[in-house]
């Protein structure tokens, strides 16, 4: 058996997988969990009875999954993976993290100014890709460092947007 710690937007659940199939979430057992990848980026999610449709992109435990027209960002690392990032954050000293475009799209509102102190969740940016607005938000608390976009211009896949100091 093995363990996953998986980030869903902000909220944080401990998955427990055996033979390639879910056994827990937070440590409760949970109904039968199967996926079928019905292209190249959509997936069909079977959760008990239920079933989404989901579309979703990314590699190296980082992905984004579009649900109901609803963008969720989900990281997911291994025990040690979360352990050796740990170890290496508090070695390193204050991060800096680059706030990067999911999307081609249209910058439509920058929410926050140079120098602005940011919380946690807070919007940052809106952008608008395929006539729908999308509010970029902060993965983490600290100081906004650069913003390399303006509003009005169009942005490309993985561009980065800002840069954030904690």
């Amino acid at each position: 058996m093995r363990n996953y710690a998986v980030t869903l937007d902000d909220e944080e659940f401990l998955v427990s997988v055996d033979n390639g199939v879910v056994i827990s979430v937070n440590g409760e057992p949970c109904g039968p969990v199967s996926v079928e990848q019905i292209s190249r980026q959509q997936f069909s999610v079977l959760l008990g009875t239920a079933t989404l449709t989901i579309a979703a992109a990314g590699s190296s435990g980082k992905y984004e999954a579009y649900t109901e027209a609803r963008l969720h960002r989900i990281q997911v690392s291994s025990e040690r993976e979360r352990f050796g990032k740990q170890l290496s954050a508090a070695s390193q000293g204050p991060a800096r993290t680059e706030v990067r475009a999911p999307m081609p799209a249209l910058v439509v509102k920058i929410e926050v100014e140079k120098e602005d102190s940011v919380v946690e969740g807070q919007g940052l940016v809106i952008l608008e890709a395929m006539k729908m607005e999308n509010e970029i938000k902060a993965h983490a608390a600290g100081t906004v460092k650069e913003i390399r976009v303006t509003a009005g211009k169009p942005v490309e896949k993985d561009e980065i947007l800002m840069v954030i100091a904690q």
